[in-house]
Order: structure tokens, then sequence, then C-alpha cells
């Protein structure tokens, strides 16, 4: 599988590929990594959805 873009939903996307036993590359269009931060909170919305996901990792 391919994703693209290297950002949260990118990665969460790769992840859940992944442990689902899919090949997966991830290609990103910038290089490196940020040298700021571009997240300042997170969402209950988010928490809820991370709480999902890392319940049926186990």
């Amino acid at each position: 599988m391919i994703v693209a873009g290297g950002g949260p939903v990118g990665l969460a996307t790769a992840a859940l590929l992944d442990a689902a036993g899919a090949r997966v590359e991830v290609f990103e269009r910038d290089h490196g990594t940020g040298r700021r931060s571009k997240g300042f909170t997170v969402h209950p919305r988010t928490l809820e959805v991370l709480g999902v996901l890392l319940a049926g990792s186990h």
C-alpha cells in the first residue's frame, strides 16, 4: 500500500494498515522534520479515536 502524506492522518492510516498485515510505504513531500510544533491541543474526539485504536492493538 502507498500512503501519500506523513501527517497525523497518513501515519495513523499506515500504522493501521501495518497492524493488519499490509506492506506499507509512506511518501511525504517535505524532507526532514519540522522545527516547530504545529499541534497545540488535542481535541476530545481525537482522544476518543486514539482510545479505540489503542484498545484494538492489545
